[in-house]
């Protein structure tokens, strides 16, 4: 029996404990950082597990909000409607901010357009331009593609591109950026908007300039580009734990700064 119980105490010693999984859902635009820091940071700790989703920004701060996720992704600031929600339920959201990023309107490489002012992209995203000829382009009528109400992309775009007037005149809405990189590119009379980070040679599109200001890591910088902004993670109050390692991997560590900055954006700190 002392055996028995010796030999019991000493295997219990040999057995590594499970880690929890750490769930991460959000922005879509946040979301190919995050899986690569993901995959730097259990580099560095084996033994952790991360699950990294998208959904939308909304979609993530609603799951911090129920409790369902970790750590919630938002390609925008919470809202005061979300903080009064989460305050209902005893949930205080902290941000982290990432990185400095851009909202870029992007059609076909075919297009010859270069450069939109922020009123001919409201005019439109309203319907009040509805062919490419009264663009000086050839191509026929504008398919407009949107994000769906999920979306922290859609919710920015709407409030520096359209100026807070709603997009009335969608053709389409899709729930992230590799569903808009997608249909714009498979259609020629197609514009659409995207994050920076989603900007790529694989892509294969065209980005187009704002108010003569392109939408670069240096025009992100020096805040000439007008539709930039801030990618955050939110937590359900001070995190602590596995948590908090993450986020401030994420927020912090070398990995996670050139992460960043090969996506073609900005490290905060």
């Amino acid at each position: 029996m002392i055996t028995r119980l010796i030999c019991f105490l000493f295997l219990s010693t040999l057995v590594t404990p499970v880690a929890a999984q750490l769930d991460i859902r959000g922005s879509t635009s946040a979301l190919p950082l995050m899986q690569e820091m993901a995959r730097a940071y259990r580099q560095a700790h084996p033994e952790a597990r991360i699950r990294v989703s998208g959904g939308g920004s909304a979609a993530g701060l609603q799951a911090l909000i129920a409790g369902e996720t970790d750590i919630a992704m938002s390609s925008r600031f919470i809202e005061p409607r979300e903080v009064a929600q989460a305050a209902q339920r005893s949930v205080y959201p902290v941000p982290f901010e990432l990185a400095h990023d851009a909202i870029v309107p992007v059609v076909p490489p075919r297009n010859p357009l270069r450069n939109l002012s922020r009123r001919q992209i409201g005019l439109i995203y309203a319907g009040q331009i509805r062919s490419w000829a009264e663009l000086g382009v050839d191509g026929g009528e504008i398919t407009v593609i949107c994000r769906d109400a999920n979306s922290g992309t859609r919710a920015l775009w709407t409030r520096m591109a359209l100026r807070g007037r709603p997009a009335a005149a969608c053709t389409r809405t899709l729930a992230s950026n590799r569903e808009v990189i997608q249909a714009v590119r498979d259609d020629p009379a197609a514009i659409g908007y995207i994050g920076m980070a989603h900007l790529s040679a694989s892509a294969r599109l065209r980005p187009l300039r704002v108010d003569g200001q392109a939408g670069t890591p240096e025009c992100v910088r020096t805040g000439c580009y007008p539709l930039t902004r801030s990618l955050f993670l939110f937590t359900d109050g001070w995190p602590d734990r596995e948590v908090l390692r993450v986020s401030r991997f994420a927020q912090r560590s070398p990995q996670a700064r050139r992460i960043i900055g090969e996506a073609g954006l900005t490290p905060v700190h």
